[in-house]
């Protein structure tokens, strides 16, 4: 599989995570419990996608030339 299949696959699982926004964004969330619709999505997106989508995420802030996010532990 090529370079541009490969992301293109990961840009369509990473799309069907939509259903997970209300618990990503700060004040949504059922109490923390992701809903069914999102394990479900987030379970069919491959392991690899995950790790490099969050390996890209981290790195934005210096790419835009602003500093690193320092973010307390999670819940």
């Amino acid at each position: 599989m090529g370079a541009a299949q490969m992301s293109n696959n990961c840009s369509q699982q990473l799309s069907g995570l939509t259903a997970c926004a209300p618990f990503v964004v700060p004040g949504g969330g059922n109490g923390g419990v992701p809903s069914g619709e999102c394990c479900s999505a987030l379970q069919s997106v491959a392991h690899d996608c995950v790790c490099t989508t969050l390996q890209i995420v981290s790195r934005l802030p210096s790419q835009c030339s602003l500093p690193p996010a320092a973010c307390p532990a999670g819940p």
